[in-house]
């Protein structure tokens, strides 16, 4: 699914970065891309954007996620993401 100048315009709302609301608009882009782009942005998704978007970040983050990752949405996110952030980071170290 693509990330629409919508939004786009949701997330600058809510203070995104800077560079990742320019990276966004240089051309049509998907949650994919996002995470491949930089995990940190999927994590603020996740942290700090309402629903659709966490979930969608949480699925596109989560098979590239790496420990770092999930422990930063363990600290920073809301439930229901630090319980699934948990589940993960106990499945990887298993």
């Amino acid at each position: 699914m693509t990330i629409t100048e919508s939004d786009i315009a949701s997330a600058a709302e809510l203070d995104a970065c800077p560079e990742a609301l320019a990276w966004l608009r240089e051309k049509p882009r998907t949650m994919e891309q996002l995470v491949e782009q930089d995990h940190s942005w999927a994590r603020w998704i996740i942290c700090y954007a309402p629903e659709p978007w966490a979930s969608r970040a949480w699925e596109a983050l989560l098979p590239r996620a790496e420990n770092f990752d999930l422990r930063e949405i363990i600290y920073d996110a809301p439930e229901p993401w630090k319980s699934k952030a948990r589940a993960e980071l106990a499945r990887q170290e298993n």
